[in-house]
């Protein structure tokens, strides 16, 4: 299988909201993973711009309570 064709069924199978529940993860890491998920599908760069800002924001938390 492709790549491309490799990530829908991932997708379709299991959503994030699903992993990211199983995995108790919080709302930072949570939107992080959405976004990098359904990039090549919706988004695109705008998508992974978000993850990234979703990134940024759980490093600082991270910094300042470490």
């Amino acid at each position: 299988l492709s790549i491309r064709r490799q990530r829908q069924m991932c997708i379709r199978d299991s959503q994030p909201i699903e992993f990211i529940m199983a995995n108790d993860l919080g709302f930072c890491e949570g939107n992080a993973i959405k976004y990098i998920c359904r990039y090549q599908l919706k988004g695109g760069t705008q998508d992974l711009d978000k993850a990234i800002h979703y990134l940024n924001l759980l490093k600082e938390s991270y910094n300042g309570n470490n």
